[in-house]
């Protein structure tokens, strides 16, 4: 695993889209093969995670638009998985229906018994 071209791109947010999987955006310096990483960036995903904390951040990872994604999943000293698109969660409203009458009402103004002559 390789370090991006441009140094400024470990400071961007995740790229949409890599045409180099050798390449990792947040790397520091080229990494061996098999080496343990530990990283506060996000994860590279080709990555194998060790334990169940790197298993979900690979998988949002991996299942999110990255272009969309903060620049690290760490907030503080917590690990905080958003990708920016989920709002507030809605609350469903109770909805009460207006009584409703179901049994026939007499005919307002229509008569069908009535012929109606064309004179």
């Amino acid at each position: 695993m390789t370090p991006p071209a441009k140094s400024r791109f470990r400071f961007e947010p995740p790229f949409a889209s890599s045409t180099d999987s050798n390449e990792w955006q947040y790397g520091e310096r080229p990494y061996a093969e098999g080496e343990i990483i530990e990283t506060r960036a996000w994860p590279h995903a080709s990555f194998f995670p060790l334990n169940e904390s790197a298993k979900q951040v690979l998988a949002f990872f991996k299942s999110r638009q990255k272009s969309r994604l903060p620049l690290s999943p760490w907030q503080g000293d917590r690990v905080r998985l958003t990708d920016g698109l989920g709002g507030p969660q809605i609350q469903p409203a109770i909805v009460k229906p207006e009584p409703f009458d179901a049994r026939p009402q007499p005919a307002t103004g229509f008569q069908p018994h009535l012929k109606i002559s064309a004179a």
